[in-house]
């Protein structure tokens, strides 16, 4: 059981009066560089590739490389981590891909 740390398996929203404005380096999606910066400092991420569904973990967001920038993100959410006996029950999946996203 995970328990070296305080660990509470949740995302956060934190609602403002005024809307954020999310600056996006391009014109109709959102892509990754736009998206880190709002994304926790701590937490175990999975980035995993839409076109063949692998992925990686990294701990910290600043572990994060820079090769994902330039990807589009198809969605985000938590999912169960299968690792829950080493690992926090619950990670942060962030799905991206190198192909752009058809409107549909």
């Amino acid at each position: 059981m995970y328990r070296n740390y305080f660990y509470i398996d949740r995302v956060e929203i934190v609602l403002y009066q005024k809307p954020r404005d999310i600056a996006r380096s391009t014109e109709g999606k959102l892509l990754f560089r736009d998206l880190k910066p709002y994304l926790q400092i701590f937490g175990y991420f999975s980035v995993v590739d839409r076109d063949n569904w692998s992925g990686e973990m990294y701990k910290y967001r600043d572990d994060i490389p820079e090769k994902y920038d330039d990807r589009p993100v198809y969605g985000i959410g938590m999912e169960d981590n299968p690792d829950a006996d080493t690992l926090p029950p619950k990670r942060l999946v962030i799905v991206l891909s190198e192909n752009e996203k058809e409107e549909s």
